[in-house]
């Protein structure tokens, strides 16, 4: 069986297990307290992302063990990497831990969302790797004190509403 699904993978898969990969370093660093390392995995599980859809269009070989395949990649890195590096420097303060539990949460409710939607060339509300280098970015931005810390947390639940809309992105 194992086997078998070893020899199913296309090199876009490869690379959707490499954004799973970014993103499970991604959360060892923020548990290690490696400040930036997070911030750099977090944009290699991006690349990687990116890269793995536009490989999966341009070889025509997308397919729905590929969208499923993604979206659980997606989870590790762009949902529970940021939450966990926002609640690791926050010291687990309980407002932080709520703000990722519902980041988390919107996170999932959108990739269910996406992989359900039947519009092509269009995401509805923010994509889940662009919310998670949101996060990112203001998490770094607060821990260097261009912002206050709290900016973390209310980039986590803004990331969350944000997620949860439903303006139209046209894909890249």
């Amino acid at each position: 069986m194992a086997l078998a699904v070893l020899q199913r993978l296309q090199a876009k898969d490869y690379l959707t297990l490499a954004n799973a990969a970014a993103g499970l370093i991604a959360i060892i660093s923020a548990l290690l307290a490696f400040t930036l390392a997070p911030f750099f995995f977090i944009l290699a599980a991006v690349f990687f992302d990116f890269m793995d859809g536009k490989i999966a269009r341009k070889t025509r070989k997308a397919d729905d063990f590929g969208k499923q395949l993604d979206s659980l990649a997606d989870v590790v890195s762009f949902a529970v990497a940021p939450a966990v590096l926002v609640i690791v420097f926050s010291f687990h303060d309980a407002i932080a831990v709520l703000a990722g539990i519902i980041y988390v949460c919107a996170g999932l409710l959108r990739l269910a969302s996406y992989n359900l939607q039947k519009e092509q060339g269009v995401y509805f509300g923010l994509p889940i790797p662009l919310a998670a280098l949101f996060v990112a970015l203001v998490f770094y931005a607060s821990y260097y004190s261009f912002v206050p810390s709290y900016f973390s947390w209310l980039a986590l639940l803004t990331a969350s509403v944000l997620m949860l809309s439903r303006f139209p992105l046209k894909k890249l």
